[in-house]
C-alpha cells in the first residue's frame, strides 16, 4: 500500500470549511490528527473519506473563534480554530507506534489518551522506553524459543537412540514383565477387595448389634421408669402404713393406760 503518512494540522478555516488541507487528509494512506470544536461536538475534518484517527480538543478560550493555535505555516493565530498544541506530538506518537508495532491496534487507545493532555516532554520518552522494552522482550522471547527448540531436538534424538537400541526381543521381554506386574497388581487389588468386603460385613454386623442394643436400652429405660414409679407408689403406701401403725400404737398405749387406771375387775364381773 505504499507509505503511511501521519500528520497533524488545522483546517485553517471556519466551521464547515472541509478542505482538509487540500485533500491530504482524505488519502487512504494518510492518518490525520484533527481537532474538535469548543463544544466538543465533531472533528473539523468532515469529509466522508477522511482518515482522521485521533481528535484533540483545541478549546481553552471562551470563544471557538478566539483560540490560540498553530496554522499550516506554524504561526500562532487567534482568527480561526484548528488542532491543539498537543496534535503534533500525537502524530509523532502514532508514527512511533506504527513503526514499533506491526499491529498498533492494542496500543493506539493509549496514544489517543495521551493526545488529550498537554505536551509536557515526557510522552516521547515513555514511547521510546516502551519501544526499547518491547525490543528487549522480543530478544528474550527469541532466545527462549531457540533454547526450547534445541532442548526438544536433543530429547527427540535421545528417545530415537534409545528406541533404536532396543531390539524386538527386548521389547517382548519388557512386555512380558509388564504383563506379569499387571497380573500381580490385579491379584493385590482382588485381595484388597476381599478385605474390604469382609470389613464391610463386620461393620454391617456391628451396626445391627448396635441397633439391637439401642432397642434393648430403650426397653430397659422404659422398665426402669415403671419400676421407679412403682417404688414411689410403694414408698407412699409405706408412709401411710407407718403413719397408721403409729396411730394404732398410740391408741393402744392410751387404752392400756386407761385399763391400768381402772384397776382390776371383780371376780364376778364376767359372770353377769
Amino acid at each position: 500500500m505504499g507509505n503511511v503518512f501521519v500528520w497533524a494540522s488545522g483546517n485553517g478555516g471556519r466551521r464547515g470549511d472541509s478542505c482538509a488541507a487540500d485533500g491530504y487528509a482524505s488519502s487512504i494512506y494518510t492518518l490525520s490528527v484533527s481537532s474538535v470544536s469548543e463544544k466538543d461536538t465533531k472533528p473539523w475534518y468532515l469529509e466522508k473519506c477522511a482518515s482522521t484517527m485521533v481528535s484533540t480538543y483545541s478549546s481553552g478560550g471562551p470563544s471557538e473563534r478566539g483560540i490560540v493555535t498553530t496554522d499550516l505555516n506554524h504561526e500562532c493565530t487567534t482568527s480561526h480554530t484548528g488542532t491543539s498544541a498537543s496534535a503534533p506530538i500525537a502524530a509523532g506518537i502514532v508514527a512511533l507506534l506504527l513503526e514499533a508495532n506491526h499491529c498498533p491496534c492494542t496500543t493506539l487507545p493509549l496514544s489517543i489518551r495521551w493526545t488529550s493532555s498537554d505536551y509536557d516532554g515526557r510522552t516521547v520518552v515513555i514511547v521510546l522506553e516502551s519501544y526499547k522494552q518491547r525490543m528487549k522482550l522480543e530478544t528474550e522471547k527469541t532466545e527462549k524459543e531457540t533454547q526450547l527448540e534445541h532442548n526438544l531436538f536433543r530429547k527427540r534424538e535421545q528417545l530415537e537412540a534409545e528406541l533404536a537400541e532396543a531390539s524386538e526381543q527386548d521389547l517382548c521381554e519388557r512386555l512380558r514383565e509388564a504383563e506379569d506386574e499387571l497380573k500381580e497388581v490385579e491379584h493385590r487389588i482382588e485381595a484388597a477387595q476381599r478385605t474390604v468386603d469382609e470389613v464391610e460385613s463386620r461393620l454391617e454386623a456391628l451396626m445391627n448389634d448396635q441397633r439391637r442394643l439401642e432397642t434393648d436400652l430403650e426397653s430397659k429405660k422404659y422398665e426402669e421408669k415403671e419400676f421407679t414409679e412403682r417404688m414411689q407408689d410403694d414408698q407412699q403406701s409405706l408412709k401411710k402404713m407407718q403413719s397408721k401403725q403409729s396411730q394404732l400404737i398410740k391408741k393402744k398405749e392410751e387404752n392400756m393406760k386407761k385399763i391400768r387406771d381402772l384397776g382390776s375387775l371383780p371376780a364376778d364381773a364376767f359372770d353377769k
